[in-house]
């Protein structure tokens, strides 16, 4: 899905006028997770998730997210927590949807 919406009806930050010569041109688009689905191993390493996800999140994060009972789905082999990786692209599409306007993250 290709959608995209205006934000701010092209106002700068908090609604300001963007600084003089600026056209704010921003758009936010639903994210296609497919490369990503492709490029993760089927079983994810706790320690190793923030680096595929290219350090948007931290493995503390991550820890700090199961010990509230939150977050993708995870699970323990011998002393590793692993996720799945289609637990990791689920999560991933709902945190879109918490932040992005319901008619583009559809």
């Amino acid at each position: 899905m290709n959608s995209s919406v205006e934000v701010n009806g092209g106002k700068g930050v908090r609604g300001r006028e963007p600084a003089t010569g600026y056209t704010d041109t921003t758009t936010i688009t639903s994210p296609d997770f497919t490369q990503l689905a492709e490029s993760l191993p089927e079983m994810i390493p706790a320690t190793e998730l923030p680096r595929l996800l290219g350090g948007i999140y931290s493995a503390k994060y991550f820890a700090n997210l199961r010990w509230m009972g939150k977050g993708p789905r995870s699970f323990k082999l011998g002393h590793k927590v692993l996720y799945l990786r289609e637990d990791i692209i689920v999560w991933l599409k709902e945190e879109v949807r918490a932040f992005v306007p319901s008619d583009v993250a559809a």
